[in-house]
């Protein structure tokens, strides 16, 4: 049985969205064809395309990727990677690795059509009418172009992603095993067992945490390596080291608090968007972040009240929406929260603020506003030399709004029916997912 409803936006409204993001996308790789590289939002070192996955795996054929290569992967990674790749090409360099091994762009690649498919399964066993544009926009999405020109595991990430959670989740150990996966890969979706946790879901929160936990030994006894000693240890350093504010660290955030930490270092930037706009920016940001999120918290909290007022997929949703919010793990990683949000049935205005800005945030595409600087890099993708401006560019300012815009419009939906569950001791139907995937 599904659940009711069908596109937020209507029957029309989305394939319109979704074509516009299939073409930014063509537009991006005729634009590649012509000048050579990838224009914004993609990664502006151009000779670094598909190193997500060649650096660990140079990692993965020689000792201490801990110690020595300060690595802040869990053991899986090395492990997967080890066994995709082919050992002597990594003698070098990750550079000369990706010449002679065609692993990184050969199993991304076939990860698109793969998530494809498998996103728009889940669509339809939502109930989604429009399950096909959720699709291709999330599939051929500047999230997921993005994951595939870093080379990154985030593709085969979500494929199990897909499987752990949502409405193509089967029961048990399977989806246990299929999170578990996702955690030892790409540890801050440990976001979902917590919400389970804060849904009173002992048994599946008990569940995530023993298999993941077992695969993590298993990988680092496998790997020889990666220990909670030398894992924790490069965690900290890294969460701890000092704030990167060079021009990058905002190209493609999920959150304003980039955008602000170069604006505090970098007089061009403040030049070109004026000492008004800047400090505007320097004190609404902050509260309206503050006040979103804390907001978002408020739902996650009243899950633990009437857990059955909000489903594990929506619970999930506010959670990353809260991470995203106040920190940028990756643009890739958005694609989780997306996937969350296309699953959305429902037709209330806040579901189809939430849907929408993820469509605009799938676009590929990017204007410029101002040069701030020009680069001359060997790009991987055309072989062969490039120059290109590094621009100040309108999507950069308005990325980490959309952001915002879809946790307020989940907690929008979300507070008036715990709200109203509180009031009658009862849970409210959330028309979001299937039922028997909301049930567990």
């Amino acid at each position: 049985m599904r659940a009711k409803g069908g596109g937020a936006l209507g029957r029309g409204a989305e394939p319109i969205l979704a074509g516009l993001v299939l073409a930014a996308a063509v537009a991006a790789f005729l634009f590649l064809r012509r000048f050579g590289y990838l224009p914004s939002p993609f990664y502006h070192f151009k000779n670094d395309t598909f190193l997500d996955w060649y650096e660990p795996a140079f990692w993965a054929h020689r000792p201490g990727p801990y110690a020595q290569g300060q690595a802040i992967y869990p053991p899986l990674a090395f492990d997967l990677l080890r066994f995709l790749t082919r050992a002597e090409c990594y003698g070098q360099s990750p550079e000369s690795a990706r010449v002679c091994d065609a692993s990184g762009y050969l199993v991304t690649t076939l990860f698109l059509p793969i998530n494809f498919l498998l996103a728009l399964m889940a669509f339809r066993r939502a109930g989604v009418t429009a399950a096909v544009s959720r699709a291709l926009a999330l599939s051929l999405g500047a999230s997921m172009l993005y994951g595939w020109e870093r080379g990154n595991l985030v593709l085969p990430c979500f494929a199990a992603f897909t499987l752990g959670i949502g409405a193509l989740a089967p029961r048990s150990a399977f989806r246990f095993a299929a999170q578990a996966l996702c955690i030892n890969l790409k540890p801050y979706l440990l976001i979902v067992p917590f919400t389970a946790f804060l849904r009173r879901r002992w048994r599946e929160a008990f569940g995530v945490g023993v298999a993941s936990a077992a695969l993590y030994l298993i990988s680092a006894w496998a790997l020889g390596a990666g220990g909670p000693m030398e894992l924790g240890h490069n965690l900290l350093a890294f969460m701890t080291a000092p704030a990167d504010r060079r021009y990058g660290v905002f190209q493609f955030s999920t959150t304003y608090d980039s955008l602000l930490q170069v604006l505090a270092y970098s007089a061009p930037l403040r030049d070109y968007l004026g000492p008004g706009l800047v400090a505007v920016m320097r004190i609404l940001a902050p509260i309206l972040m503050g006040a979103s999120c804390g907001a978002a918290a408020l739902c996650l909290f009243g899950a633990l009240a009437r857990p059955e007022a909000i489903s594990a997929e929506r619970a999930a949703a506010i959670g990353f929406s809260i991470m995203f919010v106040f920190a940028s793990p990756g643009a890739y990683a958005l694609i989780f929260l997306l996937f969350l949000v296309f699953q959305e049935a429902g037709r209330g205005w806040g579901v189809r603020l939430a849907v929408l800005a993820a469509y605009l945030w799938c676009i590929p595409w990017d204007y410029n506003l101002a040069p701030v600087m020009h680069e001359s890099n060997f790009s991987f993708l055309a072989g062969r030399p490039v120059g290109f401006e590094l621009s100040l560019t309108l999507g950069e300012l308005l990325r980490p709004a959309l952001v915002l815009l879809i946790q307020v419009g989940l907690v929008m939906d979300t507070l008036p029916r715990l709200a109203c569950a509180l009031r009658r001791g009862q849970s409210t139907t959330m028309p979001v997912i299937a039922p028997e995937a909301t049930s567990r």
